[in-house]
C-alpha cells in the first residue's frame, strides 16, 4: 500500500511528488495569471520533513518561476499541514485576488477591504465534455485549454522538480523553457526509455 494505489506518486520513478500531483493546477492558473510563457529561471528548496519513511518525493516544498518582465509565480507545499490556504492568491499593486478551488473569487483592495465576491461552483464536467468533443471531432484546437498551454504549465512542475534535485536555480531559454548551461540538470529533462517504447 505504499504504493498501489496511490502513493506512486511519492517516488521519482513513477511520480513528480506533490508538485505534479497536484501543483498543475493552481500553477497553470498563475502562469494564465500573470500573462507568463515560458520561464527564464526556476529554484526550488524543501524536503521531507514530516514523514522519515521510504518516499522519495518533498512532503514541503516551495517553487519560484519568474518569467520575463518582472513577472514570477509561487508555488507552495506543506503536505504535513492541513490549513485552509487560498487556492491561488495573486498579490497586485492595487489589491489582491483570492481564487478558490471552486472558482469563487474575492478581491480585496490595498487595505485589505473585501470590494468582490463571486461566487462560483466548478465543473469538471464542462472540461470532460470539451476534450471529449475535440477528441471526437478531431479538433485539437477547439480545446478550453490546447495541449501546448498544458505543457508549458507541466513544464513549470518539471522544472521545480529538477531545481530541488539538483539544489540550484536554473536559467531556461525564455523561448521554449529548455534548461541553459547546466548539463547535469538536463540528464533529468527526459528518461532514458526501454527498448520496448
Amino acid at each position: 500500500d505504499n504504493l498501489i494505489h496511490y502513493n506512486w506518486h511519492w517516488f521519482w520513478h513513477w511520480g513528480n511528488g506533490e508538485l505534479g500531483n497536484n501543483g498543475i493546477h493552481t500553477l497553470d492558473i498563475g502562469r494564465w495569471g500573470v500573462g507568463g510563457d515560458y520561464p527564464i529561471r526556476v529554484t526550488s528548496s524543501g524536503g521531507r520533513y514530516r514523514y522519515e519513511d521510504d518516499q522519495e518525493t518533498p512532503d514541503t516544498q516551495s517553487v519560484l518561476v519568474e518569467f520575463d518582465g518582472g513577472r514570477q509565480v509561487n508555488w507552495e507545499s506543506r503536505s504535513c499541514n492541513k490549513h485552509d490556504d487560498r487556492f491561488v492568491t495573486f498579490y497586485g499593486e492595487k489589491g489582491t485576488l483570492e481564487i478558490d478551488e471552486s472558482g469563487t473569487y474575492r478581491v480585496f483592495d490595498i487595505n485589505d477591504k473585501l470590494i468582490e465576491k463571486v461566487s462560483h461552483s466548478r465543473n469538471d464536467g464542462q472540461h470532460a465534455g470539451n476534450f471529449v468533443a475535440a477528441v471526437r471531432n478531431d479538433t485539437p484546437l477547439s480545446l478550453t485549454s490546447e495541449i501546448l498551454e498544458g505543457h508549458k504549465s507541466t513544464l513549470l512542475c518539471h522544472l521545480g522538480n529538477i531545481a530541488y534535485r539538483t539544489r540550484r536555480l536554473l536559467n531556461c531559454d525564455p523561448a521554449n523553457g529548455q534548461i541553459l548551461n547546466d548539463e547535469e540538470a538536463m540528464k533529468l529533462w527526459k528518461r532514458e526509455y526501454s527498448k520496448e517504447w
